[in-house]
């Protein structure tokens, strides 16, 4: 093994490893990759002689990897992500785009913090004319996954407890908003005593994420009893078309509180009595990048706008 060997190994290489090692399986690699499976077993077999070591075991069914291959997987992740990082790099300087800013948003608030920043920005921002925002939507897994592969700058999610996120020594947390919720219901549903007796419509969230992962006890067990009643009857993103559902008297729903706040005094809905009465949202970035001035103060004009026009608030200590 030289020198040479090493810095001739590229990110198809280490994408292809990854995907092996993962899968136990070349032809799995090879699908999940979008190539041939003669494609994948050159590769590795390249790889392999680059770093003079035998990475698996073909000897079975399934491709067992070796001790030098548990050993690498880690580092070729932490690579692939760099690789990742540098294409989109790369593509931002190829398309001019010097000031492009990519931001994930969780499905809950992705309509109401995608308007406050297209309601911010072309005010707000008069020195900063030549940053373009794009906005990724996702579920806080999703939106993880984007970030740690170098496709969105930070994402703007539901608190989570770190450490159930994966990878969590590679992320940095900081508290963002508060959204005051309200759970409503139709005046012509028949009022129950226990409300995860009525039927429910939901975002559609990362079943995993809401119910295991979401910081928030009282949120987790709410849900966790209505799905275990079978009354999630509706699982839409729009926040719009859930309370449409709710006016007609097919399901109660979680909405923010300002949406509604209007249909409850002129009693043509009703708030349901229930703990879930706050989202708590949080800021998350790679800890290797903080965020710099520019994208501070972007933050800070969201902020203003979502306290001011949308009934945000700061997180209650």
């Amino acid at each position: 093994m030289n020198k040479q060997n090493i810095m001739s190994i590229n990110g198809s290489a280490i994408e292809y490893f990854i995907n092996v090692y993962e899968l136990k399986s070349i032809t799995e690699a090879a699908k999940v990759s979008g190539t041939t499976q003669s494609s994948v077993t050159k590769i590795m077999k390249g790889l392999e002689a680059k770093l003079d070591v035998v990475l698996f075991d073909r000897s079975t069914r399934n491709l067992a990897p070796t001790q030098a291959a548990d050993y690498l997987y880690a580092k070729f992740q932490d690579l692939y992500r760099e690789f990742l990082s540098l294409e989109r790099l790369t593509q931002k300087v190829h398309d001019g785009n010097y000031g492009a800013l990519s931001i994930g948003i969780g499905k809950l608030v992705s309509p109401i913090i995608s308007q406050a920043l297209c309601i911010g920005l072309p005010v707000n921002n008069e020195n900063n004319d030549d940053v373009k925002v794009s906005i990724i939507s996702g579920t806080f897994m999703n939106l993880n996954r984007k970030l740690l592969q170098g496709e969105i700058d930070f994402f703007i999610s539901q608190s989570e407890l770190l450490p159930n996120i994966p990878e969590l020594d590679l992320l940095a947390k900081t508290p963002f908003l508060s959204l005051e919720t309200a759970c409503i219901k139709s005046p012509a549903i028949h009022k129950q005593d226990d409300i995860t007796n009525y039927k429910w419509a939901f975002p559609q969230f990362d079943t995993h994420h809401i119910a295991s992962r979401l910081n928030n006890p009282l949120i987790q067990e709410f849900y966790q009893r209505v799905k275990a009643k079978g009354n999630i009857a509706y699982q839409v993103d729009s926040n719009e078309v859930r309370v449409q559902i709710a006016e007609s008297g097919q399901a109660a729903t979680l909405v923010p509180l300002f949406m509604v706040e209007e249909k409850i005094h002129a009693g043509q809905l009703e708030r349901i009595s229930s703990n879930v009465d706050f989202f708590d949202f949080s800021i998350y970035h790679l800890a290797s990048r903080p965020l710099n001035d520019s994208i501070r103060k972007l933050i800070k004009t969201l902020k203003s706008s979502l306290i001011q026009d949308f009934h945000f608030s700061d997180i209650r200590t």
